[in-house]
């Protein structure tokens, strides 16, 4: 009969060092010290205990062991050893399953709660053997984090945004997928047309008419080609740079570096291109028979758009083609 009810009690005590372990460790400390700044009163009570990290873990796993081993060594007074074995790693494997959390995690709140001074003085006393694994533990690397690709990131979001005390807003998850798609956002996508650009000729003069078509226009930087009926591409003019009072040709104000970028470059590349250049507008080309063709160019802005997703896709594979027609006419 005592061997029974020692069978009981170290059964029960080890189905609640489980308890105790998925209570202590449902969140990770680093949210669990954010519900403490916030007031969590659960939370500011066993945050002592957690805090003490792989100390903790490892007094945790040590109380699980005696009593499971406890339990072992008096149901083999009562049955076969196999079948001691057997059940206590049934009962084991049934404490760590889901199978009874909505039931036993609250009252294993209540328990944590009540028990947490206890194991922060057992913490506090600075037992070696307890404290030592937590010294060996950064020899070891961090559990892995079973992400692989890309994908495997966008699949992180997605449950992350379905996840019901998720605290990472629609649009933050929606522009961090956006940033790990970037390779795949290309130029080509989102640039602007040869035919919607605005063009300045090189010897135009700058004057009240032209401020003023250059401020109502939806463009921060203008090319400049050499003239009218030309493609070829001369410089660069930032509109920020003319005041009321500027005068004299265009070609006084504009930047004659112009730097060319091809339309499947994807938008990250194109965002360090003008990072390294300095440059507010790049012209965009694509191959037409041995030569390459200006197609049309994209800003800075436009780059930025695409990649925070302020923009859609345009059909600019389309425009290309009609360009490439008026080429050949």
């Amino acid at each position: 009969m005592a061997n029974l009810i020692a069978v009981l009690v170290c059964l029960i005590l080890t189905f609640l060092s489980v308890v105790l372990r998925k209570v202590y460790f449902s969140v990770p400390e680093y949210e669990l010290k954010r519900r403490v700044a916030a007031g969590d009163v659960f939370a500011s009570r066993i945050y002592p205990a957690v805090a003490n990290g792989e100390s903790f873990s490892v007094l945790l796993w040590i109380i699980l062991s005696v009593v499971s081993v406890g339990a072992l060594v008096f149901l083999s007074y009562i049955f076969p050893l196999v079948f001691s074995i057997i059940l206590v790693a049934v009962w084991v494997w049934l404490a760590f399953s889901s199978l009874f959390d909505g039931s036993v995690l609250p009252m294993g709140r209540k328990i944590a709660f009540s028990l947490t001074p206890f194991f922060v003085y057992i913490l506090n006393r600075g037992n070696k053997l307890i404290k030592q694994p937590a010294k060996l533990h950064k020899h070891y690397p961090d559990r892995h984090t079973r992400i692989y690709e890309p994908e495997d990131l966008r699949k992180f979001l997605q449950k992350q945004s379905t996840q019901q005390d998720n605290r990472i807003s629609p649009q933050q998850i929606d522009s961090l997928s956006r940033l790990i798609s970037l390779d795949k956002l290309l130029v080509r996508e989102y640039f602007r047309p040869w035919k919607e650009s605005i063009k300045l000729i090189a010897d135009e003069n700058v004057g009240p008419k032209l401020l003023d078509d250059l401020h109502r226009s939806k463009q921060t930087s203008f090319l400049v080609v050499k003239n009218k009926s030309s493609r070829e591409v001369v410089g660069v003019l930032r509109k920020d740079i003319l005041g009321l009072k500027s005068r004299g040709p265009v070609a006084d104000y504009m930047n004659d570096q112009v730097d060319s970028i091809s339309s499947d470059t994807p938008i990250e590349k194109a965002l360090a291109l003008f990072a390294s250049s300095g440059q507010s507008l790049l012209v965009v080309t694509e191959p037409y028979g041995d030569r390459d063709e200006i197609v049309g160019t994209i800003s800075v802005k436009e780059a930025l758009d695409a990649m925070l997703g302020r923009s859609d896709p345009k059909m600019a594979l389309k425009e290309t083609t009609l360009i490439k027609d008026e080429l050949i006419t």
